[in-house]
C-alpha cells in the first residue's frame, strides 16, 4: 500500500484527470478541446499563428486547468504561445507584436507576461520567453500554507489536513491538480478569512467543499479552537485525529498505522500487519 493516498474521503473529492497519453493522442486531444471550446474559426486562426501542437496544448492547459498561481489573461497566454513558438529561446523586440495589435495592447501584454514571469526583459524593448516547463513548475507551488502563516489570524488544521500533519506528511491527500486544505477558524474571523483568500485568488468553501480543481481551502467556523501544535503547526488534538481515521478506516488505514507506530496510540480498528510494518519503518 502506498504511503501517498489519493483515495476518496468525505472531505476530499476526486476528479478525472485528462490523460494526455502519447504524443499523437495529446495533439489530437488538445486540438479537439480547443475546437469545442472556441469554435472552428478561432481554432484555425490560432493554428495559423501557432502551428505547433505542443504550443496549443500549453495554451489549452494554462487557460482551463486551474493552477495555484495568479491567473494570466487569455490574451497574454495566446501572445506567449505565439512568441514561444516563433522565437523559442531567442530574444525578440516588442515591435514584433505591433504588427498584430495596437501599441497600447503591446505594452499591456508584455507587462502582464513579465509580471507573471512568462517573459524576461533583457534590455529596453527586448525580451525572451521563459521555458514552458519552468512556467508550469511555478504554477503548482502550494500557496495556502504560507498564506495561513501570514494571515495574522488563528486557525487549526482539521480533517484530512490534520491527518497529513500528524503523519509528518508521510500521508498526503493532495496533488498539483487537486489540493484541498481543511482548517477550523474562529467564527468571528470568518468574513476576514473569506476576503483574505479571495484577495489572493484562492477558492474558499464554508464547511462543505465542492468538486474543484487546483488549490482551495475549506473553512470550518468554530466558537473556539482547541487544537495544539505539532511540528510548529496548529492542528486538531491527536485523539481527535485518531477517531477521525477510525471512522474512515478504509481510507486512513495507513495514517492510523503510522500514528500507532509513532505515538503508541490505542485503537480498536483492525490494521493489516503489512501496512503496520510499512508504517513502522517510516515512523522509526
Amino acid at each position: 500500500m502506498s504511503k501517498v493516498s489519493m483515495l476518496d474521503t468525505p472531505d476530499f473529492f476526486q476528479f478525472r484527470r485528462l490523460d494526455l497519453g502519447t504524443r499523437d493522442t495529446s495533439f489530437h486531444l488538445a486540438d479537439e478541446l480547443f475546437r469545442i471550446e472556441y469554435g472552428s474559426n478561432v481554432s484555425r486562426l490560432f493554428h495559423d499563428k501557432c502551428p505547433y501542437s505542443h504550443a496549443r496544448i500549453f495554451f489549452y492547459m494554462v487557460t482551463h486547468l486551474v493552477t495555484m498561481s495568479e491567473p494570466v489573461p487569455a490574451y497574454a497566454q495566446e501572445a506567449y504561445a505565439i512568441l514561444r513558438t516563433r522565437f523559442a529561446s531567442d530574444s525578440f523586440t516588442s515591435d514584433y507584436l505591433a504588427w498584430f495589435i495596437s501599441s497600447g495592447m503591446v505594452k499591456k501584454t508584455l507587462h502582464t507576461l513579465e509580471r507573471a514571469g512568462w517573459v524576461k526583459r533583457i534590455e529596453k524593448g527586448r525580451y525572451v520567453c521563459v521555458n514552458a516547463d519552468d512556467i508550469f513548475r511555478s504554477m503548482v507551488v502550494f500557496r495556502v500554507p504560507q498564506l495561513l502563516r501570514e494571515s495574522g489570524m488563528k486557525f487549526t488544521y482539521t480533517g484530512s489536513s490534520a491527518v497529513e500533519v500528524w503523519t509528518d506528511y508521510s500521508y498526503m491527500q493532495r496533488s498539483w491538480e487537486h489540493s484541498p486544505y481543511f482548517v477550523k477558524v474562529l467564527r468571528t474571523d470568518l468574513r476576514r478569512w473569506i476576503d483574505y483568500f479571495r484577495k489572493h485568488k484562492i477558492k474558499v468553501f464554508i464547511s462543505n467543499p465542492e468538486t474543484s480543481l487546483g488549490e482551495f481551502i475549506v473553512l470550518e467556523p468554530k466558537e473556539r479552537l482547541t487544537g495544539r501544535l505539532h511540528n510548529g503547526l496548529p492542528v486538531d488534538q491527536l485523539n481527535d485525529v485518531v477517531r477521525y481515521c477510525e471512522k474512515y478506516i478504509e481510507t486512513f488505514e495507513y495514517p492510523l498505522a503510522y500514528m500507532k507506530a509513532k505515538f503508541g496510540i490505542k485503537s480498536s480498528a483492525v490494521i493489516d500487519e503489512r501496512v503496520l510494518a510499512e508504517a513502522s519503518k517510516v515512523a522509526a
